[in-house]
């Protein structure tokens, strides 16, 4: 797929895992608290109960062992 024109994609390994050889890669980050807000909102339109400081909490340390991997 990426041969014939390229592809757009998003992920935490997208760039180091899934295609590494990329010729270009643009990073792009919003902030722990929006990323939070938007989890917490997905997790009630799912159904399930969170408490935003806890999901903040939770991305913070995700982030923290992705970039120290």
């Amino acid at each position: 797929l990426a041969n014939r024109g390229g592809v757009v994609l998003e992920g935490r390994d997208i760039g180091t895992v899934v295609m590494p050889d990329a010729p270009l890669k643009i990073y792009l980050e919003a902030t722990p608290e929006e990323r939070a807000q938007r989890r917490h909102d997905e997790l009630h339109a799912r159904g399930k109960t969170s408490q935003y400081e806890q999901v903040l909490t939770d991305l913070r340390r995700r982030d923290q062992i992705d970039s120290s991997r």
